[in-house]
């Protein structure tokens, strides 16, 4: 049985044809589509980010099924032995790759990125462009320092490969088609799929204490102190969730009370202080806003 919830969004295409197009074309022929905007006219025509086949709604018409689960998408029967896909349960965690080969081309085809480390300072900017943040030219390593890493879980071989991202900026992007890629993220052992890496910073508790992971949450309230700043996110097992942030940084990423409502990715230790959790962010390439588009994203991540 698949997890309800695991596909948070579909692709919505009249013209796509699964097996005559490729999954690349996917998302140039489509628009992103979550269960909740789902509508009758596109039955038969949402298909699956990671593999492309076809979906169903569940239930077709309603926002909740009898049972009282609410709406998501589910695989078409009949594709389940003949498709692998990373977004079905029965897929285990991280990738395993055959060769040194295969991974470079897992690279090359954009199923695979590899992050070495995040970035300490900031990127030059295009100063032509008057845009918003998320919106100017950045100008970035298009290859960074190689990193070692292993080629399966437990025969300790390694291999070099260059990284080519070094911040959550880069993650936050393309946040859609990012969710179906698999990250090899810094300290990692094998790569993982950036939808199983999520953490809802919401539902954090104790057992979460000293482990480094990808966090995202709801701002809740923002506070300017003299060397560092404090971002708050939703939590509802503590009083606070704290993220400190350098000031410099947050002014650069245009964030502030403003941003209060909006949702922050961020990589790092949660560590406990005073029996509360918090992260101290010291690298500019740890965290993010994510652009409000994808937003309702992270609600269906949320079911």
């Amino acid at each position: 049985m698949e997890n309800n919830h695991r596909i948070p969004f579909g692709y919505f295409s009249t013209t796509f044809q699964f097996q005559t197009h490729s999954l690349k074309d996917l998302p140039k022929m489509s628009e992103e589509v979550t269960p909740e905007e789902y509508e009758r006219n596109m039955k038969d025509n949402i298909y699956c980010p990671s593999c492309s086949v076809p979906l169903l709604k569940i239930p077709n018409e309603d926002s909740v099924t009898t049972s009282g689960m609410s709406s998501h998408f589910r695989h078409k029967p009949g594709y389940k032995e003949d498709v692998p896909c990373n977004l079905r349960t029965n897929t285990p965690a991280g990738k395993r790759y055959a060769n040194e080969e295969s991974v470079r081309q897992a690279i090359e085809d954009g199923t695979l990125a590899i992050i070495g480390a995040w970035a300490e300072s900031p990127p030059e900017l295009d100063k032509k462009s008057n845009a918003a943040e998320f919106h100017k030219a950045q100008i970035e390593d298009q290859e960074g320092e190689e990193v070692d890493i292993p080629l399966g879980r437990h025969d300790g071989q390694t291999f070099k490969v260059p990284s080519l991202i070094s911040s959550v900026y880069a993650l936050c992007s393309n946040f859609t088609e990012n969710l179906t890629k698999h990250f090899f993220f810094p300290k990692s052992q094998f790569p993982v799929l950036l939808r199983d890496v999520l953490v809802d910073a919401e539902k954090a508790d104790e057992n979460y204490f000293s482990k480094e992971l990808l966090y995202y949450g709801k701002i809740k309230k923002f506070t300017r102190l003299s060397s560092r700043n404090v971002i708050r996110l939703e939590n509802e097992n503590f009083d606070e969730f704290n993220v400190f942030t350098y000031p410099e940084h947050d002014e650069r990423r245009h964030i502030d009370k403003k941003s209060i409502g909006k949702i922050l990715l961020v990589h790092g230790a949660l560590k406990e202080y005073s029996n509360e959790p918090r992260i101290m962010v010291e690298l500019w390439g740890q965290y993010s806003l994510l652009p409000e588009k994808y937003e309702k994203i992270i609600h269906e991540l949320k079911k």
